[in-house]
């Protein structure tokens, strides 16, 4: 199945996507929820930088609680090991049973991919420059140097990369910027890591998203482009459509 929209990139819905439609079935996900969420990952998708091109990108997957954020984000990676993506990065919360719950839940829904968790980055194995690549780091200090260490010591920095940051609200922003101080150091740590790349898109996830419309217009943090998941189209609509006036005021497609 072929998907299209304004961007001319065609993206194609291959064995890991029909994979993980079969998952999402068995676990209760009706059919039709299935659709809207890959319609969804699939207009983020095309709004990415192709594997084959050099550049960076930066956009947010909005949606309130409980509005298939987590879906979406697995969907994305799926439809882009179909589609010639080979390394990713998860960035997502210190805490470490949230830390696990998602390392558990990519784990369980893409198999033909190599996962490596944050245990890893100190000494990574010696894979198949072949392997796709999912990185599960925490947003930590120390851990996240030792991300971009082991991206450069796999050989892949000079590859596409595809960098989801999940609750991008929480810790990624730079907490000293009204300070006169350093950046914060896990701002500072990824943008380290995107500094290290030559090929990237950005992906910010989170249901309050108004934190990052009010950094600076060109800072690396704000979003240029916004997919809604569905079931937030209502929020979206209602108490937060302000945030139009934001989106329009400063030229970010939506």
């Amino acid at each position: 199945m072929v998907f299209s929209n304004t961007s001319s990139r065609q993206v194609v819905e291959g064995t890991t996507v029909q994979n993980l439609r079969q998952t999402m079935l068995l676990e209760g996900i009706a059919e039709s929820d299935c659709n809207v969420i890959f319609t969804t990952a699939t207009n983020i998708l095309t709004r990415c930088v192709a594997p084959e091109e050099t550049g960076s990108s930066q956009g947010l997957i909005y949606g309130n609680i409980q509005s298939g954020k987590t879906a979406v984000i697995i969907a994305v990676i799926a439809l882009g090991l179909d589609n010639g993506h080979q390394n990713f990065v998860v960035l997502t919360s210190d805490l470490n049973d949230l830390y696990i719950q998602t390392l558990n839940r990519i784990q369980s829904s893409l198999h033909n991919c190599h996962v490596l968790e944050k245990q890893d980055f100190k000494q990574p194995p010696n894979l198949n420059p072949s392997i796709p690549l999912i990185f599960v780091s925490s947003k930590n200090p120390t851990v996240l140097p030792r991300l971009t260490a082991a991206i450069d010591q796999l050989g892949r920095n000079e590859n596409n990369f595809l960098i989801i940051d999940d609750e991008a609200d929480q810790a990624s922003l730079d907490t000293n910027i009204n300070n006169n101080r350093p950046p914060s150091s896990v701002n500072r740590e990824i943008t380290n890591l995107r500094n290290s790349l030559i090929s990237y898109t950005f992906l910010q996830t989170t249901a309050t998203p108004q934190a990052l419309f009010l950094q600076d217009s060109q800072d690396a943090f704000r979003p240029t482009f916004v997919e809604v998941t569905q079931r937030a189209k209502v929020m979206w609509e209602g108490t937060i459509s302000s945030m139009m006036m934001i989106f329009n005021r400063h030229h970010i497609c939506v």
